[in-house]
C-alpha cells in the first residue's frame, strides 16, 4: 500500500510571470510524512500550481510516465525504493527523462553524490538543512524546467500543425529541427570533465543540456514518420522511426559511459587522468566510438600522455581511420622513442590492409 494525496503550498504571484502557465507541476517523493509537511512549509512562494504528494518509488514512476510533471523533489526517506534507482528509473523512460530532481537525504558519500549529479539531479541536500536551501535548489530546478518547455517550442509547434492537418507545414518545421547539428555527445563529454573538477553545478546543466537535445531529436523523427504516415510514404517513414531509434539507443549509450565514469571516479578518486581509465573500460566492452571519445579528452587533460595516444591510436585503426592513426603513434614515439608497443603498432597499421585485422587480437 501507498499513499498519494495533493498537498497545499502559498505559491508566488503570477503577476511578474509571462504567464499563469509558467507556474509548474511538482511531484514530491517520500515516505516521512513529517518531511512532506517540513516541504509544504519550505515551499512557499515558489512557482507551482499543483503539488502531490506519493510514498512510493515504483508508484511514483508510473505516475510521471502518465501525467505531465515538470519537477521531483525526493526525500531518502523512501523505503520501497534506492535513490539511485529511483533517478536511473526516470531516465530510463524518455517521458521523464528530462526531469530536474532535487534531493533531500540523510547523508551522502562520493559515489551517491557522483551518481546523483551525473544523473542530472538539480540539487542533493543533506539534512539538516534551512529552508533557505531547499528554496535555491528548487528555483533552479524550476529554472530547468522552463528552460525543457522553452527549448521543446519549436517542437511543440511543428506537432500543432501536424495534428491541426498541415501536413507539409509539419515537416518543414520538424526538418529544420533536426537540421542542426545533434550536439549531445559534446555536452555529455563536457559535464564529465566538469565532473572530474568537482564543479557539480556545470556539470549538471551539461548532462541536462544533452538529454534535451536527445528528446529533442528523438521526438522530431519520431513526428516526421507519423507525418510521412500520413502521407502514405511509408519508405520515408519507416527511414524516420530507424532514426528515432538510433537516438535512444545513442541515449543509452552515453549513459553506460557516464555510469562507468562514475564507476572510475569513485574506485579511483586519485587516478591522475581518469578519462584513461575510463576508455580502457569502453574499450574492454567494444564500445569503440566512446573510448575514442575518452581517450581524446584524456589527451586534452593530459597532452604529453603517450599511452593515451597509443590506446586511441589503436581505436581509430580500428574504426578505419588509419591516417589518423598513423600520426598520432609518430607523435607519440616522437614523445617516447623507447616505446615498444607504438613501435610494433605502428608497423602493423602501415603493412596491414584493414581487410586482414584481426579486431579481437587488439
Amino acid at each position: 500500500m501507498y499513499f498519494t494525496t495533493e498537498i497545499k503550498v502559498s505559491s508566488a504571484s503570477t503577476q511578474n510571470l509571462q504567464s499563469p502557465q509558467a507556474a509548474r507541476s511538482l511531484l514530491v517523493v517520500a515516505s516521512d510524512r513529517e518531511q512532506i509537511k517540513r516541504y509544504a512549509s519550505d515551499l512557499k512562494g515558489l512557482p507551482l500550481k499543483l503539488v502531490r504528494a506519493m510514498d512510493s518509488g515504483p508508484a511514483a514512476l508510473k505516475y510521471v510516465a502518465s501525467y505531465p510533471v515538470d519537477v521531483v523533489l525526493c526525500d531518502s526517506s523512501l523505503v520501497d525504493t534506492d535513490l539511485i534507482a529511483f533517478l536511473r528509473g526516470l531516465k530510463q523512460s524518455p517521458a521523464s527523462r528530462q526531469i530536474p530532481v532535487v534531493i533531500t537525504a540523510e547523508s551522502a558519500d562520493r559515489r551517491m553524490l557522483l551518481q546523483a549529479v551525473s544523473m542530472g539531479c538539480a540539487g542533493l541536500i543533506l539534512k539538516p538543512y534551512q529552508g533557505a536551501t531547499l528554496h535555491k535548489h528548487m528555483s533552479t530546478a524550476l529554472s530547468m524546467a522552463a528552460g525543457n518547455e522553452q527549448e521543446a517550442g519549436g517542437l511543440r509547434q511543428a506537432k500543432d500543425l501536424l495534428a491541426s492537418g498541415h501536413v507539409d507545414d509539419a515537416i518543414r518545421e520538424f526538418e529544420d529541427i533536426v537540421r542542426t547539428q545533434d550536439q549531445s555527445e559534446a555536452y555529455y563529454m563536457q559535464g564529465l570533465e566538469h565532473l572530474r573538477k568537482g564543479e557539480y553545478g556545470e556539470a549538471i546543466a551539461c548532462f541536462h543540456k544533452a538529454v534535451q537535445i536527445n528528446t529533442l531529436f528523438a521526438e522530431a523523427y519520431e513526428a516526421m514518420a507519423r507525418a510521412f504516415e500520413a502521407k502514405g510514404d511509408r519508405q520515408s517513414s519507416r527511414m524516420f522511426l530507424k532514426k528515432a531509434a538510433q537516438v535512444h539507443a545513442e541515449f543509452q549509450r552515453l549513459e553506460q559511459v557516464k555510469e562507468l565514469f562514475v564507476e572510475v571516479m569513485a574506485e579511483e578518486p586519485d587516478a591522475e587522468n581518469p578519462f584513461l581509465l575510463l576508455g580502457n573500460k569502453l574499450y574492454n566492452g567494444r564500445d569503440f566510438q566512446g573510448a575514442a571519445q575518452a581517450y581524446e579528452n584524456a589527451i586534452k587533460l593530459n597532452p604529453n600522455d603517450a599511452w593515451a595516444r597509443f590506446h586511441l591510436a589503436r581505436v581509430r585503426w580500428m574504426l578505419g581511420h588509419r591516417n589518423k592513426a598513423v600520426e598520432l603513434l609518430e607523435s607519440c614515439l616522437a614523445m617516447r622513442p623507447d616505446f615498444p608497443e607504438a613501435q610494433r603498432l605502428l608497423i602493423q597499421v602501415k603493412n596491414t590492409s584493414w581487410a586482414t585485422i584481426d579486431t579481437e587480437r587488439l
